[in-house]
């Protein structure tokens, strides 16, 4: 699932006013990157043709008012490219000493078959940068092992959606001033460093989603005390979640631990967690009940707990989170009455999915979630008669699913539903002698199951 931050920022240049022009050769450099690409666009016609000073009116470029040196290059989204496909050597920025800020985000194949030791070349080579952005510019390769002497005052690195290869160093572990990590959406493989959260202690937001790392989690991870959001979701890691994820990351507002192959039971120290909106553990291994604890997250606006081995009731607490939007825990081994009550005046529940579980009971009080769009409970062992009332506020709901299951609907032939169905699956509940004259009404519907009846020839 996940969520990636990119922090791409474009257009915060400190640009001249007139007191310092660019330094002679930072000009050359420039020069020699635009003589070294494919501009189709011309994003980068003003670079040069006639105009002398770098740091007057050439896109994406911004200097130290005091000094001259160019200190920022933003070129998010040129759609530029190396001639002949490739850079021949390392990219001509090496040579700005004093660039503190790098962005390349958004020119796909910009370093195609490129790696960062190929194009940013030795120890000491970008002293000053602190920013350093990649997202999909077909970069590969390894990270180099020294990566921490070759920007050894980086604070942002994202190199996103990319072809990196290989396993994470342990010299990017020892990077102390990165703030913001992002690696998602690699090939990189092996097991994360033991030494992620032991010195890397300025770090707020770090996602490794969408490769193939593998492994246990390591313990100290959990001790990244200034950790906003962590993002590890999609990979193949084993093994038990770290205690310390809820003793130590107190200040977490986002966890994917999603689609790995995590084990044993949803830890109790999550309960400490109290800023958390995203709490994702889905597609895993896990067992046991789901935790008291976590209940003392008011601000919660997504639970994602499907496809594990989860048992017993739904925790009442769950339907009092007054902030919970979208609610998924369809697919594991619940069980018990579903009994649905809340003290949240307007719950802004949008999505609600428990399907294919063992659910108990009559049809739940759905009418006080007036912004529901999704709710499917099929799958359970659920019965009893649903009638107009359950759906007199769902005016925004667009997919219903209450397929396997004994529910007997009673609704008048007249009765015109407020809502605008675009899935509807009811297969196996009593509709009625006749095809439903409600049904005749969703005209918008893209998916319909109800298996007992013909569709009627005018039907949408």
């Amino acid at each position: 699932m996940g969520v990636v931050l990119l922090l791409m920022a474009v257009g915060v240049l400190v640009m001249s006013v007139g007191a310092s022009k660019c330094i002679d050769g930072e000009r050359e450099v420039l020069l020699e990157f635009k003589r070294s690409i494919v501009d189709e666009e011309d994003n980068l016609g003003s670079w040069g043709n006639h105009r002398e000073d770098c740091c007057s009116g050439w896109a994406g470029v911004g200097c130290d008012n005091l000094t001259g040196h160019v200190i920022e290059i933003d070129l998010f989204g040129m759609d530029l490219l190396a001639k002949g496909g490739r850079f021949t050597s390392s990219l001509p920025f090496v040579e700005l000493r004093y660039l503190k800020y790098l962005n390349l985000n958004g020119n796909v194949n910009l370093l195609a078959n490129q790696s960062i030791s190929s194009l940013f070349g030795n120890n000491g080579s970008m002293v000053s940068l602190q920013y350093l952005g990649l997202f999909r510019t077909g970069i590969g390769g390894t990270i180099p092992e020294n990566i921490g002497n070759i920007m050894p005052s980086l604070t942002d690195l994202f190199i996103v959606d990319n072809r990196l290869e290989g396993t994470i160093p342990e010299g990017l572990g020892n990077m102390a001033f990165l703030a913001h990590l992002d690696l998602s959406g690699n090939l990189l493989r092996g097991q994360i460093p033991k030494n992620f959260g032991e010195n890397m202690t300025s770090l707020r937001h770090l996602n490794l989603g969408n490769n193939r790392l593998e492994g246990t989690i390591p313990r100290g991870l959990g001790n990244m005390a200034l950790l906003t959001q962590l993002d590890i979701s999609e990979n193949l890691l084993g093994g038990l979640i770290p205690k310390s994820f809820g003793e130590n990351m107190t200040g977490l507002t986002y966890l994917d631990l999603g689609y790995n192959r995590l084990e044993g039971t949803i830890p109790e120290t999550f309960g400490k967690m109290v800023h958390l909106t995203l709490l994702s553990l889905y597609m895993n291994r896990l067992e046991g009940h789901i935790p008291e604890a976590l209940g003392n997250m008011p601000a919660l606006k997504e639970l994602h707990l499907w496809y594990n081995k989860l048992e017993g009731e739904i925790p009442k607490f769950i339907w009092n989170i007054c902030t919970l939007k979208h609610l998924r825990m369809e697919s594991n081994r619940l069980n018990g009455s579903l009994v649905i009550s809340t003290l949240c005046p307007n719950h802004p529940l949008r999505e609600l999915k428990l399907d294919s579980n063992r659910l108990t009971g009559s049809f739940p009080n759905i009418s006080m979630f007036p912004s529901m769009v999704e709710l499917s409970v099929g799958g359970n062992l659920l019965d009893g008669v649903i009638s107009e009332h359950h759906f007199a506020t769902l005016s925004k709901l667009r997919t219903l699913n209450l397929s396997s299951s004994n529910f007997t609907f009673n609704l008048t032939s007249a009765w015109l539903p407020p809502f605008r169905l675009e899935m509807i699956n009811l297969m196996s509940c009593n509709l009625g002698p006749e095809f439903p004259n409600w049904i005749r009404t969703q005209v918008n519907y893209k998916w319909l199951d109800i298996v007992k009846y013909p569709t009627p020839e005018r039907f949408g």
